[in-house]
């Protein structure tokens, strides 16, 4: 589980100090219990995208806790417990309910979105955007 907001949060209670929109929980789909993980670098309210590569997870796109558009991505090792930001910003300001696949074990693709600052959703959040997960210091590349 990734991100989110106290406002819709059924189990919160008031001496719960726990940040929620840079939280990262793992859960043992076999018990139920909740493991909380490194936060992410980045507060991610919700609209963002994640997706899962090899021992990786990916976050892209949402919005901040002041409600503006994040054209940011970073990963999670699993085996380490630690996020890395992803160096490009995404060439797009519509990074809200965006769609994200893995794609031969190497690349992320970026489908569609919103821009949430303004309620943007023009005909160019048709677009396709790429990045190589083996060349994170190369840029998102619209395809």
């Amino acid at each position: 589980m990734l991100g989110g907001s106290e406002t819709y949060l059924l189990t919160r209670r008031p001496e719960d100090k726990f940040y929620w929109m840079k939280s990262c929980m793992k859960v043992n789909i076999y018990s139920g219990e909740l493991q909380v993980m490194s936060p992410m670098t980045v507060a991610r309210y919700e609209n963002m995208s994640a997706c899962h590569m090899g021992i990786h997870i990916y976050v892209i796109g949402g919005i901040d806790s002041k409600l503006k558009t994040l054209k940011t991505s970073a990963r999670f090792n699993l085996l380490t417990n630690k996020w890395t930001q992803i160096p490009n910003e995404i060439p797009t300001d519509l990074t809200c309910g965006i769609a994200s696949a893995a794609v031969k074990k190497r690349f992320i693709l970026m489908f569609g979105g919103k821009n949430w600052s303004n309620f943007d959703c023009r005909d160019d959040s048709e677009v396709i955007i790429r990045i190589d997960t083996l060349n994170l210091h190369r840029t998102w590349t619209v395809i």
